[in-house]
């Protein structure tokens, strides 16, 4: 799911921060022609990544240093062509995405959103690799209404440790019927051997990595996490987020460093530079088949038409920009919103 994002002041030139709105995209899961996107897709492994023509003026110094690809065990591919001719795989051994098709995932769930979502993977646990306790304790990290249906996403926990990057699905349920599901789940859902780096080796792992000095950091937080790896299993970890000082020259990131090796293993650039038309990568429902290794499926969507968008939205409520205040009409100026409401944690 999104790391939190940082929104300093305007500054002279006019620039500001803006966060991926995920919300818009979540709500696009359940449109007849919407583009979508749920848990954080696989990809292939990379030193450095940026987000090509979403990235503008500001390079994104994203990094993914987990190697390999997690393969699904034998019985896996059967369950899910069944399920989906067309299905797709994440690194970590499940699959990416499930439907929409002609006919649902599943029907005669329990109408609850989050009990379907549940029930269905209880159901479904070998296509996805995992048990049942598993399923029972994911995390509910949302349960968001959108017409007749809604969206559910639910994080996996790794023993006591809840899952840093990855470990998501998202599904899309209207009245006891599961209709789409995407994920970046670890069918490995073992418990990580205990970290044996304290959090303070994390944060100099972690500045060092993002070439930040101690005083250029404004302030950091750091929590224990797990992180799922394609062939390693899951790893003990420090998410550490850091919030740079300089507001000309903004700088945040959210690194993932293994407690065993000192490893960062994931590293997120959160700043993210805009003109007044924002404009934020989307996941299609059905990305293209014949992109290469490390070429971005995703598409643009924009506040306002312009060349390059596939869709320009608004917020359907109110018709108001990304960034406006409905209650008072005015913008925030910041990735708070009507359509998100990002904030460090």
């Amino acid at each position: 799911m999104p790391q939190p994002e940082w929104s300093p002041p305007m500054s002279r030139r006019r620039r500001r921060l803006i966060a991926v709105l995920a919300t818009t995209a979540t709500v696009a899961a359940l449109l007849p022609t919407g583009v979508s996107t749920a848990a954080p897709s696989g990809s292939a492994p990379s030193a450095e990544r940026s987000s090509g023509p979403f990235a503008e003026g500001h390079e994104p110094a994203d990094a993914d240093n987990r190697t390999g690809t997690g393969a699904p065990d034998t019985r896996q591919p059967g369950l899910a062509r069944a399920a989906d001719p067309d299905v797709r795989w994440n690194r970590l051994g499940t699959p990416q995405a499930l439907g929409p098709g002609r006919t649902p995932l599943a029907t005669g769930l329990p109408a609850d959103p989050e009990a379907a979502a549940r029930a269905y993977l209880t159901a479904n646990r070998d296509l996805f690799g995992l048990y049942a306790a598993s399923v029972a304790a994911m995390e509910r990290v949302l349960v968001r209404p959108i017409g007749s249906g809604a969206v559910v996403t639910l994080r996996q926990r790794f023993g006591d440790l809840p899952a840093g990057p990855d470990g998501l699905v998202t599904l899309a349920v209207a009245g006891g019927t599961v209709l789409s599901v995407s994920s970046s789940l670890a069918r490995d859902a073992g418990t990580p051997a205990p970290a044996t780096r304290t959090a303070e080796q994390a944060y100099a792992a972690a500045l060092a990595d993002a070439r930040l000095a101690p005083g250029a950091v404004a302030s950091h937080t750091i929590r224990a996490v797990a992180v799922p790896t394609p062939l390693d299993g899951p790893r003990a970890a420090y998410e550490v987020t850091m919030i740079g000082a300089d507001t000309e020259h903004p700088a945040a990131f959210t690194s993932y460093v293994d407690g065993g090796t000192g490893q960062v293993l994931v590293r997120e650039d959160l700043v993210d530079y805009d003109s007044d038309n924002p404009s934020w990568a989307v996941f299609p429902a059905t990305p293209p088949r014949d992109l290469g290794p490390g070429q971005d499926p995703r598409v643009r969507w924009c506040a306002d038409p312009v060349p390059g968008c596939v869709a320009a939205w608004r917020d359907p409520a109110t018709g108001q920009p990304w960034d406006v205040d409905a209650a008072t009409g005015t913008p925030t100026l910041t990735s708070r919103g009507n359509s998100a409401n990002r904030t460090l944690s």
